[in-house]
């Protein structure tokens, strides 16, 4: 829907959801365009945001903000939690892990 939206009080659950559909439809929009989409504060976006890319969901470099791919996914998951995967990803590089115990 096109327009301006009227700011509503919504679940985080909620609001990241439709955060990351939006992204999912348009990457590359500005954040003042996704919030106004949204139908939230450019704070509670921000917030949003930075919820989803907790959860690995998205990226963001500088003001671009993406959806990450299932293979991006699940390698982000095996570097945070399994312990025992050789490598670590470092400012969206993959390195190889050095301490190997």
């Amino acid at each position: 829907m096109v327009g301006s939206r009227e700011s509503v009080q919504v679940k985080q659950e909620d609001l990241d959801w439709l955060v990351y559909h939006l992204l999912l439809a348009r990457s590359g929009q500005g954040r003042d365009d996704l919030a106004a989409e949204a139908g939230c504060s450019r704070d509670d976006l921000e917030s949003s945001i930075a919820r989803l890319e907790s959860s690995l969901l998205i990226t963001r470099s500088g003001e671009e903000i993406r959806v990450v791919s299932i293979p991006e996914f699940i390698l982000a998951c095996q570097s945070r939690y399994d312990t025992s995967a050789p490598f670590v990803i470092e400012g969206g590089i993959i390195r190889e892990k050095k301490d190997r115990s």
